[in-house]
């Protein structure tokens, strides 16, 4: 079964993941990213595959359990009704449309999302319209009632504990599974399916194409915003300030004191990108504080240990330096 084959490959990649290195309930944002997570940024830049990627990814063990229950829940009825093939396609095209939804909702954002909750979304809005439209025994139909009651229960479960659901993504699948089952109904009824006994597979092969014209139409031409190269450089300046923030302390030794020269200089070459970039309100602001900050930094660090000036001169200085820091609000992750 389709159903069985999917959760066997999620639970293998997030083994994999776990084998790698990556925390098993809290994985971090850069972990996610670089097993496939979908992020606007990335999207933009070339990386379309992560639309498809990201449905086989997920943030943490709790995360992939209640998605897990509820495609084995929901994901055995509707196989058992389409068939594999019909099932396999149309859990393909909801994810990829739910992950269109959340680069939509989110272009203008650094926020990295990953999970099959998207196309699970899907699967359950197109079993909702196939139980209410297809006939069944009213013991089949209340089993699947049931499924969907505890599927929900799991799910409202889970969105109290997490506050970081992607609803767009959610919404858009959920959006996308209902359209697949009026067609599938549509097609049941219309005696379509009598004539062509191949429909399924037409019915796949449309459905698969219309959604990659969507996702081409979608991504093709366009490129990141400045805001986005923004967001984007400030979380790799970050990550070189919380560097500097870690080894700083051991700055005595020679192989610490060239780790941080190399991240100063990393700093250093950032900032003429950010100060290229055309931002209004309170991006710029940030930007042009940042900037402010981060020079004074690199000049203070340049005499407290890379300068021949006179020690009271340079005194004098660092002095005038601190004062300028000191009236600035510093932002955050920048090492003292």
């Amino acid at each position: 079964m389709i159903t069985k084959s999917l959760i066997a490959l999620n639970l293998i990649i997030f083994t994999l993941m776990s084998l790698s290195g990556v925390p098993l309930i809290h994985p971090e944002v850069k972990d996610i990213l670089h097993w496939g997570g979908n992020s606007s940024y990335e999207v933009l830049s070339g990386e379309w595959w992560r639309l498809l990627t990201s449905l086989f990814i997920h943030i943490g063990l709790i995360h992939l359990l209640v998605n897990m229950y509820a495609l084995f829940s929901m994901g055995r009825f509707l196989e058992s009704v389409i068939g594999s093939y019909l099932f396999f396609v149309s859990y393909l095209v909801s994810g990829l449309i739910s992950g269109i939804a959340s680069f939509l909702f989110h272009q203008e954002t650094m926020i990295v999302s990953a999970g099959a909750s998207g196309a699970i979304a899907g699967i359950f809005g197109m079993g909702c319209v196939i139980l209410f439209t297809i006939p069944m025994s009213i013991e089949e139909r209340k089993k699947a009632l049931l499924n969907c009651m505890y599927v929900l229960f799991a799910n409202v479960m889970y969105a109290f504990k997490s506050h970081d659901l992607d609803h767009s993504a959610h919404l858009g699948g959920f959006a996308c599974g209902i359209l697949l089952g009026l067609v599938y109904y549509w097609i049941d009824r219309s005696g379509f399916a009598l004539r062509k006994k191949s429909w399924p597979h037409l019915l796949s092969g449309s459905a698969l194409a219309v959604t990659l014209l969507v996702v081409f139409a979608t991504l093709f031409g366009r490129t990141p915003s400045d805001k986005q190269t923004f967001f984007q450089l400030l979380s790799k300046y970050f990550e070189h300030a919380n560097n500097i923030d870690t080894r700083l302390p051991e700055i005595e030794t020679e192989e610490t004191f060239n780790f941080v020269c190399a991240e100063i200089e990393e700093i250093k070459n950032l900032l003429p990108q950010m100060v290229a970039l055309n931002l209004n309100g309170d991006e710029e602001l940030y930007r042009n504080d940042l900037t402010h900050y981060s020079e004074l930094y690199v000049r203070r660090f340049h005499l407290m240990y890379l300068s021949d000036e006179i020690d009271l001169l340079r005194a004098v200085e660092i002095r005038k330096i601190d004062q300028e820091l000191d009236a600035l609000v510093k932002p955050e992750g920048i090492a003292d």
